[in-house]
């Protein structure tokens, strides 16, 4: 078997150190912030990659999603005060069935599992550390630094902790691929940063620069998000890649998706409240918008077929529409839901009343905001 295929078929043989539990909203909000602004560097690096997000640990890169041979993991955490010691970094805490590992074995461990492809691992956090460097005085102060800039004392007080953990000594390979980083994104505003990222990107990459870009932003981040919570076990690279991870085709079909759909902000509030002022029935608007707020996200899912095929139907029915015929938002969303079961492509329609339906007001009423985008662009122009 050639080297090449080994990290690929590895994914099918090892499995995760640790199941992640309930994902917690402050920590993991940050998390899948720092993931958005790791996307972004990756994909203007020029080279391929996967990000993979919660599966072995919080972030892991490859670099090719056919026949990867490097990979390298991210462990991300914050902290409100103070610095990581050596010690917190190996600390155990106890769990439910025994002590649960400590930052670094966890870390460690992804390399025990890859030896021969492992490139870097990463501990990332908003906050410096205190531990003790070879070159005199501690890290405070450091954004970067390496297993090999630590003091001797402090290798050893970790050798030994690891070992202690992990029954057996640590590898010094493995021990010299630690790293220890200080994020860009700060505790409080991890959120306004990430936006900013994605906003310089989409200015550099797109022709209608930043518009949207806060739309974007919050669809992006809960597609990471719900990818980083899909539930189930992948067994290979390629479950792996489709159900936790997004790689530079993938990312590139939702920046082209991002700038077809000309999405205001608050479309779903938009839906809600037009649907509320007509007197629609409270639990039909429920089942609508809800429904809404799952496709803003999933219809930058490429992979999602069915969505996409339904969106194309749909959005030619609400180009086709005769602006006379509109009497109110809840009728036109009936009319147009009518005529797309009877069209002749109606299998790929099998998404359930109450979706589709969100499907078309979402559709619709991106349509009425870039016409009255348009209008007002019309008369300041005149």
């Amino acid at each position: 078997m050639s080297r090449l295929g080994q990290l690929k078929d590895r994914f099918a043989t090892q499995a995760p150190r640790e199941v992640s539990g309930p994902r917690s909203a402050n920590r993991f909000d940050y998390q899948d912030d720092w993931a958005l602004c790791k996307l972004i560097e990756l994909h203007e690096s020029g080279d391929d990659y996967v990000l993979i997000l919660d599966f072995f640990d919080d972030v892991v890169v490859l670099d090719s999603p056919i026949n990867p041979k490097t990979i390298a993991f991210f462990q991300v955490k914050t902290r409100k005060t103070g610095f990581w010691s050596r010690a917190d970094l190996t600390r155990q805490k106890n769990g439910k069935l025994g002590k649960l590992p400590s930052i670094l074995g966890k870390l460690y461990t992804n390399f025990e599992q890859f030896p021969e492809f492992t490139k870097e691992m990463h501990f990332i956090s908003n906050a410096y550390s205190n531990i003790k460097l070879a070159k005199g005085g501690d890290a405070k102060g450091e954004m970067h630094f390496r297993y090999a800039e630590v003091s001797d004392d402090e290798k050893a007080s970790i050798v030994k902790s690891l070992s202690n953990e992990l029954t057996k000594a640590p590898k010094n390979k493995g021990l010299q691929m630690l790293m220890y980083s200080v994020a860009d994104l700060s505790l409080q505003g991890h959120a306004d940063h990430a936006l900013g990222c994605l906003t310089n990107f989409l200015d550099r990459v797109r022709k209608d620069g930043t518009t949207g870009a806060a739309a974007f932003y919050r669809t992006l981040k809960s597609e990471i998000s719900r990818r980083a919570k899909s539930e189930g076990k992948p067994k290979t690279l390629d479950e792996v890649c489709s159900k936790r991870a997004i790689d530079r085709t993938s990312f590139t079909r939702m920046l082209n998706l991002a700038t077809s759909i000309v999405a205001p902000p608050d479309i779903v509030s938009l839906l809600r409240h037009r649907l509320h002022a007509e007197g629609v029935k409270y639990g039909q608007v429920v089942q609508i918008c809800g429904a809404a707020q799952r496709i803003v996200v999933e219809r930058l899912d490429p992979l999602n077929s069915q969505l996409q095929d339904a969106q194309r139907i749909v959005g030619g029915l609400v180009n086709s529409l005769n602006v006379a015929d509109i009497e109110s938002l809840d009728s036109t969303i009936q009319i147009l839901y009518d005529a797309a079961l009877a069209n002749p492509d109606a299998n790929c329609l099998a998404l359930g009343e109450y979706y589709l339906k969100g499907l078309i007001g979402v559709v619709f009423i991106e349509k009425q905001e870039l016409q009255i985008a348009d209008s007002n662009a019309e008369d300041e122009a005149s």
